[in-house]
C-alpha cells in the first residue's frame, strides 16, 4: 500500500468523522426540540434539516465502513463513534429541561476517541 494513499485515506477518515460528529450533533439537537416543543424556526423546517443531517451521518458511517474494511481493520474506530452517538441521545433524554448542552463535548470527545484508535491501528497494518 502507498504512503500517499494512506495518508489520504487517514485525512478521508478524519473528514468523514467530523461530519459524522456534526450531523448526529444536528439530529440528536431536533430531538431535544421535538421533545421539548420548542423549535428554532418551525417543525417543518427543522425536520427537513434533521433528516438531511441523519442521511448524512449515514452515508457517512458506511464510508468509515469501507475503510475500515479495506485495510481489514477490527470495527473499533466506528464503535466508538456510534456508542457516543447513542450516549449522546441517553443524555438528551435525561436533561431535556436543562440549559446546559454537553452533547456536542460528548459527540467530539468521541470523534478524537475513534480518530486515535483508527490512526492506531492503521499504524499497526503499515508496520
Amino acid at each position: 500500500m502507498k504512503k500517499e494513499e494512506m495518508t489520504t485515506d487517514i485525512e478521508n477518515y478524519t473528514m468523514s468523522s467530523l461530519w459524522v460528529t456534526m450531523s448526529s450533533y444536528l439530529v440528536l439537537l431536533f430531538v431535544k426540540e421535538f421533545l421539548t416543543k420548542h423549535y428554532l424556526i418551525n417543525f417543518s423546517i427543522d425536520l427537513l434539516v434533521a433528516v438531511f443531517a441523519f442521511y448524512i451521518a449515514l452515508f457517512q458511517l458506511k464510508n468509515d465502513y469501507k475503510l475500515l474494511k479495506k485495510y481489514q481493520l477490527s470495527n473499533k474506530a466506528l464503535l466508538i463513534q456510534i456508542i457516543t452517538i447513542i450516549i449522546s441521545f441517553v443524555i438528551v433524554l435525561i436533561t431535556l429541561k436543562s440549559p446546559f448542552d454537553a452533547i456536542f463535548l460528548i459527540l467530539i470527545i468521541g470523534y478524537f476517541l475513534s480518530k486515535r484508535s483508527f490512526k492506531q491501528e492503521i499504524m499497526k497494518y503499515k508496520m
